[in-house]
């Protein structure tokens, strides 16, 4: 496994160019830009400033995060505009994926698989025609339409192309169990959100409670160990969304979400063997 930077880890004090600068520096395997902060730097720059900052850092560009509330009812159209968009950012920075977050159900009803199958196919189509594949992420909330690897895999199985993210923090805070990953072919894996959790008393996580890959006492080790199970070799990238830890100097940011990350894997591999 190599380890990714998601900007989520710094999202309150970061921009992309020093973000970028900062995961060549500290070793990252590539950065997944977010999608707020994408658009702070489209703002003011052009489509060749972007795909400038990529070939001349050596930095590569990991899945775009990302497509939010993609399933949204009655947004298909505006949800496909930004998906061009994306799309278009994606090739100048020279990354082949975007990232598709689900919406919780409204609460007048529920997003059904099905109208979410239909949009996933719909999206797959205007992404297809910039050559990016499309990535999808549950979310282990109790309100979100896709809160299970089950459901994302069998929405998976219905989608020609369409790939997995799988978030450490949405397996264990979710109804997802870690002997699920056991299933999973690891090429329908586009990438890994590595995270921690810290147990409390109400059951009920946001992610702000994130922490740092060791810190949690939740179950991360579980995961990762069945990832290697299934020889998945592909990017762990560390998303934390920690507001506490966003108010840390972010070169601080970067040298411990390196640091902290090996430090786990690492250990974790020595205790398996």
């Amino acid at each position: 496994m190599r380890i990714g930077y998601n900007q989520g880890t710094s999202m309150k004090h970061s921009t992309l160019e020093g973000d970028v600068a900062l995961c060549k520096k500290y070793g990252f395997a590539g950065i997944e830009m977010q999608s707020p902060l994408l658009d702070a730097y489209m703002d003011c720059h052009t489509l060749d400033d972007l795909r400038k900052l990529f070939a001349e850092s050596g930095v590569k560009a990991l899945p775009v995060n990302a497509l939010t509330e993609f399933n949204e009812r009655g947004a298909l159209e505006a949800k496909s505009d930004r998906l061009r968009y994306l799309c278009t950012c994606a090739n100048a920075a020279g990354a082949d994926t975007v990232i598709l977050v689900p919406a919780p159900h409204p609460v007048d009803g529920i997003i059904s698989m099905e109208d979410t199958v239909q949009a996933i196919r719909t999206y797959t189509a205007v992404a297809s025609q910039y050559g990016v594949t499309l990535a999808l992420e549950f979310l282990g909330f109790p309100d979100n339409s896709v809160k299970s690897l089950e459901d994302a895999a069998a929405i998976a199985e219905q989608v020609p192309g369409l790939r997995l993210v799988l978030d450490c923090a949405h397996i264990m805070a979710g109804p997802t169990e870690p002997a699920d990953i056991m299933k999973l072919n690891p090429e329908k894996i586009a990438i890994i959100h590595i995270d921690d959790l810290c147990k409390n008393a109400s059951g009920i996580y946001t992610d702000a409670d994130r922490v740092w890959p060791g810190d949690g006492d939740l179950g991360l080790a579980p995961i990762l160990v069945n990832l290697w199970a299934i020889a998945y070799s592909g990017i762990v990238s560390v998303e934390l969304l920690n507001p506490v830890y966003w108010d840390l100097p972010v070169e601080e940011i970067f040298k411990t979400a390196m640091q902290r990350t090996e430090e786990f894997l690492s250990s974790l591999r020595r205790s398996i063997r």
